[in-house]
């Protein structure tokens, strides 16, 4: 048995991540708020196709999308703190 590890992104997950939207809406406060963000490995032509005409709500990123963004981060935090 061979295990794909590869995961494309497709319009089915953008829609499921709606939903989990959707599910959390009524735990946000002024306090607890939420960040949606939907990770995969490629993201399909229609998923990119529809995701320009929505709301950006969340964030739809690769892996190295995730990888390029926490380093980004984490090195302003660095440089912060030794400054």
């Amino acid at each position: 048995m061979t295990i794909n590890r590869v995961k494309t992104l497709t319009t089915y997950d953008l829609t499921q991540l709606e939903t989990y939207l959707i599910v959390a809406k009524p735990y946000a406060t002024k306090y607890r708020n939420f960040e949606a963000c939907l990770v995969g490995n490629k993201q399909d032509d229609d998923l990119m196709k529809q995701q320009e005409f929505r709301l950006s709500l969340f964030r739809i990123w690769t892996y190295a999308d995730l990888i390029d963004s926490t380093e980004e981060r984490y090195k302003k935090y660095l440089d912060y703190i030794e400054s």
